[in-house]
């Protein structure tokens, strides 16, 4: 089922499994939020790359669930 237009946020997207389930959401058609520590830049431009909808966002020190949501829903509206 194709689901344009939906945002997913993937905390722990940067790498390993969290970056195939980035890819894999982006396939279906999600406007994908890469949320780690490390990694999400490179994820976000990959995909980016292949023709998806993607952003990054640092997970970096006291970053709450929250900015994550704001910055997501700032790009994507």
């Amino acid at each position: 089922m194709a689901e344009h237009g939906r945002v997913i946020i993937i905390t722990g997207g940067g790498g390993g499994i969290g970056r195939r389930y980035c890819a894999a959401f982006a396939q279906a058609g999600y406007r994908v939020v890469v949320a780690d520590i490390r990694g999400s830049q490179a994820v976000a431009s990959d995909l980016a790359a292949a023709g998806h909808e993607a952003l990054a966002s640092d997970a970096v020190g006291l970053i709450t669930g929250q900015d994550i949501w704001v910055n997501g829903g700032r790009i994507f509206g």
